[in-house]
């Protein structure tokens, strides 16, 4: 784009030198005649501005010489379209709207690429697809188009639109995993069986994909043994939440509960899925979800996931009082359920009973004594209230790795513990020996990160705190490597 302004700057100079010399040959009557109809000596000058702006970093600035320029030429359409693009440069997506609409017509391809990406930024997601599918028309499918008008029609809930566009890019790009993975995660939110195909090529085409496409397609697979169509779609939900894909899992709970309205687990979790994506965000209200839990409980008063879910809104409330009686209630018709156990922990935890806290986890994984996630829980307990460390985190963390050497989340568990022990050296070996087993573990990373940060290792740090964020976009753990970035580049 500054290309394209200096182009036309560098003729519009020519032509001024040519206006002046023209002029300079006119009588006084004619002088005066143009000297009151300025348009194109103007023009020429806003337009020398919009560079002298440009080339100081001032886009916003060079934007509004440009749309200037324009308004005094009505037939140069260029100029408002290099307005716009200047404007949304600068950060002002409104004014590119506006700058670019006057132009529609004529965009160039970058031009109504800008134009879909001002209204995307304005929040206006179904205009931005609108303009991207109309440069599909005009010009033809491209894989940056497709890209763009997928991905604006899967935040704008148009689901078929997403899908349409992303088998229109598998046609130009059949060996792409991205595109294979994105429409395999669509389709298990509303075609499950279709999306099993889609999963497989993923893992093909990528081994960063492996995991999560194989964990899905285990899924699916699995749950469609069973021969209820509402049962595979909460199964794929679940894993799509698993993925913090939460638009998806909202949809595929959503379709469950219009596949059998009487399905309890469906509305349970269509309830927890919109609490972490509420259908308006502009006017999120904090009971989002609660009604879906409360029907969840009507159609079934024994449904686990329900009283469960009953308790974490509570807690998201802040009303650790009602998540209590909601678990406490739970406990009384599944007194043998690690889960609840687990929950009460983590109630009375954020209520202040810390030793109350962590005898309900020890009894979770006293329930469960083979299963290393309830030893995690402990241990994560234990560090996020610095809580009995020695006496406890380590111990658990211990548990969990005789229970699975090999794993990679335990082996993480245990370097958290060693790092607040002071024990980095091991804590390093550790680290290393997880991103062995699963380098695409992101909370390894994260630590990771973290431990080189304490030994010195900016430079490294940062490379791990990065592999964190790519790994788990969007999550809580993406937050923590981005604020660990910002505090490093302070």
């Amino acid at each position: 784009m500054p290309g394209e302004v200096q182009d036309i700057i560098r003729w519009m100079a020519a032509e001024r030198k040519a206006l002046w010399l023209w002029f300079l040959t006119l009588g006084s009557a004619a002088m005066i005649a143009l000297v009151f109809a300025p348009a194109p000596l103007h023009a020429i000058m806003e337009q020398e501005r919009a560079a002298e702006a440009q080339a100081a970093g001032e886009l916003s600035v060079a934007s509004e010489h440009l749309a200037r320029a324009a308004a005094l030429q009505p037939s140069q359409t260029q100029l408002w379209e290099l307005a716009g693009r200047q404007a949304l440069a600068g950060g002002d997506a409104g004014k590119a709207i506006e700058f670019l609409e006057r132009a529609r017509q004529e965009l160039s391809l970058e031009g109504m690429l800008d134009l879909g990406q001002a209204y995307a930024q304005n929040g206006d997601l179904r205009a931005a697809a609108q303009i991207w599918q109309a440069a599909i028309h005009r010009f033809e499918p491209s894989v940056e188009v497709l890209n763009l008008l997928s991905e604006a029609n899967l935040r704008s809930g148009d689901y078929p639109g997403a899908r349409s566009a992303l088998e229109s890019l598998l046609v130009l790009s059949p060996e792409d995993a991205g595109p294979h993975f994105r429409l395999g995660l669509l389709l298990a939110a509303v075609e499950p069986g279709a999306a099993i195909v889609h999963l497989e090529e993923a893992r093909r085409l990528s081994p960063e994909l492996e995991k999560q496409a194989g964990r899905l397609r285990a899924e699916i697979l699995a749950a469609s043994l069973e021969g209820d169509p509402a049962y595979t779609l909460v199964s794929a939900g679940r894993v799509l939440a698993a993925l913090n894909e939460w638009v998806l899992a909202v949809e595929a709970f959503s379709q469950a509960t219009l596949s059998n309205p009487g399905y309890a687990e469906a509305w349970a979790y269509l309830g927890e899925a919109r609490q972490h994506r509420p259908l308006d965000e502009k006017q999120a209200s904090t009971q989002a979800g609660l009604a879906e839990i409360q029907r969840a409980l009507q159609l079934d008063p024994l449904s686990l996931s329900a009283h469960l879910f009953l308790s974490i809104y509570w807690s998201r409330q802040g009303r650790y009082d009602l998540a209590q009686q909601a678990i406490t209630d739970a406990l009384r018709i599944h007194p043998q359920e690690a889960v609840l156990y687990a929950e009460l922990g983590r109630v009375l935890a954020l209520s202040g009973d810390l030793a109350g806290a962590a005898a309900d986890y020890l009894q979770a994984a006293a329930l469960e004594p083979d299963d290393a996630t309830y030893q995690r829980q402990v241990v994560e307990f234990s560090l996020n209230y610095n809580y009995q460390l020695e006496a406890l985190a380590l111990p658990a963390a211990r548990t969990a790795l005789s229970l699975s050497p090999e794993d990679a989340d335990n082996l993480d568990a245990m370097a958290q513990v060693q790092i607040r022990l002071g024990q980095l050296e091991a804590a390093r070996e550790t680290l290393e020996r997880a991103l062995k087993v699963d380098a695409q573990n992101a909370a390894a990373h994260l630590h990771y990160g973290y431990l080189l940060m304490l030994q010195g290792d900016a430079a490294a740090a940062l490379e791990q705190f990065q592999l964190a964020e790519s790994l788990a976009p969007g999550s809580s753990m993406a937050e923590q490597a981005q604020r660990l970035m910002e505090g490093m580049l302070k």
